[in-house]
């Protein structure tokens, strides 16, 4: 268990480090995302009142985490083929699937802090949704609907 413990800390500040390290793909990615959802949230939901946009936009954030930490696992698994390392990861007394699920943790991880980042963008350039902090400190989304507009 301290084995797992060390391996995800390490995995952790490395990937820190190479968010930091490389700022602009970190931003266009951020940025990439929210043009996105905004983009989307305007074109698919204009009109419709029955579609919740707080729906639609947890259910984005969950995709986008699901898919990041998907492409991180096969994209640590090509790295190493080009590397011609993974034979070393894979005879390594440690378990090789407990390497990938460290790296698939920790891209969740950082996926998250990105989404958390997504969202208040889109929450400064989405009108119909709004950030509110309540009386007790908590913070909760406010959607609103678009009015329908004739075709």
């Amino acid at each position: 268990m301290i084995y797992f413990w060390g391996l995800l800390k390490a995995e952790f500040v490395k990937s820190i480090k190479l968010t930091f390290r490389y700022k602009f793909n970190t931003l266009f990615n951020i940025l990439f995302w929210a043009v996105l959802m905004v983009l989307l949230s305007h074109v698919l939901l204009r009109g419709k009142p029955e579609v919740k946009t707080w729906a639609f936009i947890c259910s984005f954030m969950i995709w986008l985490i699901a898919n990041n930490s998907f492409i991180s696992v096969v994209d640590s698994i090509v790295s190493e083929t080009v590397q011609g390392t993974i034979e070393q990861l894979y005879l390594n007394s440690r378990s090789f699937f407990t390497l990938l699920l460290v790296k698939g943790l920790v891209s969740s991880v950082i996926t998250i802090i990105q989404s958390v980042l997504t969202l208040f963008i889109c929450v400064l350039l989405v009108p119909s949704v709004q950030a509110v902090f309540s009386s007790n400190g908590s913070l909760y989304f406010r959607c609103f609907s678009y009015p329908s507009s004739p075709l």
